[in-house]
């Protein structure tokens, strides 16, 4: 098979407490939308949201999430602006780690979403760059 079996990216599906609470602060804060919702008696217990390339699938599960910062998955997210995000997070009052370089000479910086799903923000164009000298 000289091709891969898959259609499209891979999507995670994050477990949540409130998919409400959690689809605003991935709108408000990072510029998601919802592109389809699921509705329980008018609410909101379900969302794919997109924002350019980058999707996720909120699924309200209430009492059953289990993830704490260092305990749960990464999702590394590659930004255009690592800087300007970063600057805009702060900006709007969010709590954040100061931006940092890596051993290959990139930069990211980390937000922790309300469920306590770890977010890596990292420039796409620095990823292969060299380490800095020490």
């Amino acid at each position: 098979m000289s091709e891969y079996p898959f259609a499209g990216p891979i999507v995670p599906v994050l477990r949540v407490e409130d998919a409400d609470a959690s689809a605003a602060f991935y709108g408000d804060l990072l510029g998601f939308q919802i592109a389809e919702e699921r509705n329980e008696d008018g609410i909101l217990t379900g969302a794919r949201l997109r924002a350019g390339e980058a999707q996720l699938i909120l699924s309200q599960q209430r009492g059953e999430v289990q993830t704490s910062p260092g305990a749960g998955p990464v999702f590394r997210i590659q930004a255009r602006d690592v800087e300007g995000l970063h600057a805009s997070l702060v900006a709007k009052g969010v709590t954040i780690a100061e931006i940092r370089r890596t051993e290959t000479g990139s930069i990211e910086f980390e937000l922790v979403d309300p469920d306590g799903y770890e977010l890596w923000f990292g420039g796409a164009d620095s990823v292969t760059g060299p380490a800095p000298a020490s």
